[in-house]
């Protein structure tokens, strides 16, 4: 057996092990850790170094009874060459940021400033091909269900109630579909049961329906279980717009 594996000089851990860190994601600044026991073997491999070397160990007395292979014993030199160049998080830096130091290898921002003049280049991830998303649809399925029954003339007549001066606007927002798409959008309105169906059979009238643009009839009924009233829908309006100013304004 050589005495010497190939490209395991004390540099090139040091740097190995910078690279590798940074390929697992273990920085200060994604907050991640890296379980060192998970260093060794992806390293030994990137060298190329044999299995067999791997596994040989100091004489007992030249190391003082450790069991650690010499592969590992330099890994763990590398690694405190590294935390004494500041380059990897000290224990103490590691308790302060609630993680137990023992075992866990993590890069700090210099670190990363070395991996990446190491030739580490930290892209997002290719989203997939288009083609590979393509689903079958458009097919014809039977689905039975269980429907509260409407009146049209109701509908009508509630649309009529709520036209003013031959518009009618939705009652959270004031959207004009006639405004915003012209003769496409004139008379064009959802009709919101303030009392919903789903409660059960009733007598209604025209008044217990209100004008929604589809958006704000999609957001009231946006919660299983929970119909927001009109006022409820058009504080969250409100909350939303004065957002959207002080953002504006910062």
């Amino acid at each position: 057996m050589t005495s010497r594996a190939p490209n395991q000089d004390p540099d090139t851990l040091r740097d190995e092990l910078v690279l590798e860190l940074a390929r697992r994601g273990g920085s200060s600044a994604t907050q991640a850790k890296v379980d060192g026991r998970n260093i060794y073997e992806a390293i030994a491999k990137t060298l190329g170094i044999p299995e067999g070397w791997r596994d040989e160990r100091y004489p007992t007395a030249e190391r003082g009874g450790s069991q650690s292979s010499k592969f590992a014993i330099k890994i763990q030199w590398a690694k405190d060459a590294l935390k004494n160049a500041g380059l990897i998080e000290t224990p103490a830096a590691l308790r302060s940021r609630g993680i137990k130091p023992h075992g866990f290898w993590v890069l700090t921002a210099r670190g990363m400033d070395k991996a990446r003049a190491l030739g580490f280049a930290q892209t997002a991830p290719t989203p997939p091909a288009a083609e590979e998303h393509s689903r079958t649809e458009g097919g014809r399925r039977v689905v039975s269900r269980s429907l509260p029954e409407r009146d049209p003339t109701l509908r009508d007549a509630a649309i009529r109630l709520h036209t003013k001066k031959g518009r009618i606007v939705c009652a959270a927002c004031r959207f004009d579909f006639e405004e915003t798409y012209g003769a496409l959008g004139r008379g064009f309105i959802e009709m919101h049961h303030v009392v919903p169906l789903e409660d059960g059979a009733r007598d209604s009238r025209p008044s217990d329906l209100i004008p929604l643009c589809s958006n704000c009839h999609r957001m009231v009924h946006r919660t299983r279980g929970v119909t927001l009233s009109v006022d409820e829908l058009r504080d969250k309006l409100s909350r939303g717009q004065s957002s959207r100013k002080r953002r504006r304004g910062s």
